[in-house]
């Protein structure tokens, strides 16, 4: 980038310039669940922590 280009990129953000940043809707939110049936999700950490006990499960299992 010209000096002039930077200096025009600095005035908008870096970050909108190049489109580094989005928004994510969380009104959404469906994942598979561990029997592979689609369920819907109130939240992130719901999806987290559902994800969390079926690793650990796992994790148990590989250290038997």
């Amino acid at each position: 980038m010209t000096p002039e280009q930077m200096a025009n990129a600095e005035k908008e953000t870096i970050e909108k310039k190049f489109k580094l940043t989005t928004s994510v809707s969380l009104t959404n939110m469906v994942c598979f669940d561990k029997e592979g049936r689609i369920k819907r999700y109130e939240s992130p950490e719901q999806i987290l922590q559902e994800f969390f006990e079926i690793r650990k499960e796992y994790y148990q299992k590989r250290k038997v």
